[in-house]
């Protein structure tokens, strides 16, 4: 019988005080090791071609136009700086990334109760 590893969701904006929070997460998850650690980055929208917007009811004139693909990867990339040394040592934790389009709040949702999370 195997047990189910302690799920934590951490969510980013990728701002200085979401990586400091993202350090706290992981350091959570270290201590109820075998753990998952999940990052989410929640945008309101993404483009999916150069001019078309996906949920064009927001207001976007203030916001950068990124694919989803791009999203993903400064999400992998912040969890690279972020994380990396802790990530590399291999110590109880597995750590996903998770790119997603919806209102943050109800995102992070949907993903904590998707994956379980304690």
């Amino acid at each position: 019988m195997t047990s189910k590893p302690y799920v934590v969701v951490a969510g980013t904006d990728f701002s200085p005080d979401a990586a400091r929070a993202l350090q706290t997460a992981f350091e959570y998850a270290r201590r109820e090791a075998p753990a998952e650690l999940h990052v989410a980055h929640v945008a309101f929208a993404v483009v999916t071609e150069p001019t078309r917007w996906f949920l064009p009811e927001v207001d976007l004139a203030t916001m950068p136009a990124q694919t989803l693909y791009e999203l993903n990867a400064r999400l992998v990339s912040q969890i690279g700086a972020v994380l990396g040394a802790y990530v590399r040592r291999q110590i109880g934790v597995r750590v996903s990334g998770h790119a997603r389009v919806d209102f943050p709040s109800v995102g992070l949702s949907y993903l904590c109760s998707e994956l379980v999370a304690d």
